[in-house]
């Protein structure tokens, strides 16, 4: 059994780390897509197909769409959208800059001063026991 990821990140490397820490202490499979429209219309495949996400991690700032500008106001959408249309994945966010949203599971400050790894390693492996719980009911 492993929890179903899908990553929202621009960056290679921040999407790198995010990834090295999660399976350090998990068993996960990570779709990673580096846009919002991307990101949507995997959830909704997913959603579709019976087999949704366990988490959403996003970033606040990347593109809206494949080969756009990053946009600040890009992640907010995102949670905005899935928070209302789909109720499921949860979402955590994960940027450098200390950002909240009503419809966020939970928010990790993504700094070199804040032990972001920790967090996301504590997040990840609630998930994962919830998951494993829900299985063997």
């Amino acid at each position: 059994m492993k929890l179903r990821i899908i990553q929202l990140e621009d960056s290679v490397m921040k999407h790198s780390a995010i990834s090295r820490v999660i399976k350090n202490v998990v068993p996960a499979e990570i779709d990673w897509v580096t846009d919002m429209y991307s990101g949507i219309k995997k959830i909704d495949e997913a959603y579709r197909s019976g087999i949704p996400y366990d988490l959403a991690i996003t970033d606040m700032h990347y593109p809206l769409s494949p080969g756009g500008e990053a946009d600040w106001e890009v992640g907010d959408i995102f949670v905005d959208i899935i928070g209302t249309k789909y109720l499921n994945p949860p979402i955590v966010i994960c940027s450098t800059h200390n950002r909240k949203n009503p419809y966020a599971y939970d928010c990790v400050w993504y700094n070199d001063n804040y032990d972001w790894e920790r967090r996301i390693s504590d997040i990840v492996k609630c998930m994962y026991e919830e998951k494993r719980k829900a299985y063997e009911e």
